[in-house]
């Protein structure tokens, strides 16, 4: 079903829900990625978006990822929750409540989350402090 995979991040998933016809969202072919859904559902060119514009959307989805994994986005809180503590309810104190529930591509290890939660320098452990912590944590998802 092309509907179930048009998880996509907006503004593309309600615009490609808007190019695909009603029969085609709702039909049964069963697409293992975001880019075999979004490849077969509509004719790009002739979108008010444009082959391009779909075309460099396409590219960014990624060949293997399955849409399982492309879901898998955490929020700050829930990558936060990784750290070691004293780190750990130092850090979510100090994060406020608006970014707390932000999930983005961007924030995929808790050193991302750690970097785009709160500005280092206005809490009381200083930005020292979360800058030298923040160089002992790897650059890639442990998971």
């Amino acid at each position: 079903m092309v509907r179930v995979h048009f998880e996509l991040i907006k503004p593309y998933r309600s615009q490609a829900i808007e190019n695909t016809s009603k029969n085609e969202l709702d039909s049964v072919v069963p697409y293992r990625t975001h880019q075999s859904a979004l490849s077969y559902a509509f004719i790009w060119k002739y979108s008010p978006q444009g082959y391009r514009y779909w075309s460099l959307f396409y590219d960014t989805i990624g060949e293997m990822k399955t849409i399982k994994e492309s879901l898998e986005e955490l929020t700050i809180r829930e990558l936060l929750e990784e750290l070691s503590e004293p780190y750990r309810s130092e850090a979510i104190e100090n994060t406020p409540s608006h970014n707390m529930g932000k999930a983005s591509k961007f924030h995929q290890t808790p050193r991302d989350a750690l970097r785009a939660a709160f500005a280092w320098n206005y809490t009381k452990q200083g930005a020292r402090y979360w800058y030298d912590y923040y160089n002992t944590l790897p650059d890639s998802p442990t998971k």
